[in-house]
């Protein structure tokens, strides 16, 4: 079903502007935590699964020794091998949703660096600039489109007059 409602050009310059600072605002705070803010803990790998979601594929590691974490997620990368009985070390931070998800930032298997905190940082950062300037870009048509390409609307007045000189 289709709307007869007419937007303006204020009603297109107001959403490119909302989203605008939406695509801001995650570039900001989407930011890394700092390396002193992560949760070092020490385990062994119980479980390994992988899990294919709408935002990537993630590997999943439940872990045995570890006190209150009992499973660390990240992104799934091929050239990571860890299997049942191996020795972790993983930097982690909690959901930033509140959730009971500890990802991984820093990751040592059996004394290997398998996963590098700095490599991480900018494994993340990478993604969250993509999302965010494809949003911006958005908003930005949008700003155009509202500007250059829609004609002025009609009111519910407009139309009264319309029909009134019509008849």
């Amino acid at each position: 079903m289709y709307s007869t409602q007419d937007y303006s050009k204020k009603d297109y310059a107001y959403l490119s502007i909302s989203l605008f600072i939406f695509g801001a605002i995650l570039s900001l705070f989407s930011s890394p935590p700092g390396y002193k803010d992560l949760i070092f803990i020490k385990g062994e790998a119980s479980n390994i699964y992988y899990k294919n979601t709408k935002f990537g594929s993630k590997t999943i590691v439940e872990l045995s020794g570890s006190s209150e974490i009992n499973e660390i997620k990240m992104p799934r990368f091929n050239n990571i091998f860890i299997q049942k009985g191996d020795f972790i070390e993983a930097g982690v931070k909690k959901d930033f949703f509140g959730r009971k998800i500890y990802w991984v930032w820093a990751l040592d298997v059996n004394d290997n660096t398998l996963l590098n905190y700095d490599f991480m940082v900018d494994h993340e950062a990478g993604n969250i600039t993509v999302v965010s300037r494809i949003i911006m870009f958005a908003a930005f048509l949008m700003f155009l489109y509202g500007i250059f390409f829609r004609r002025t609307p009609k009111t519910a007045l407009d139309r009264v007059r319309q029909k009134n000189k019509n008849k």
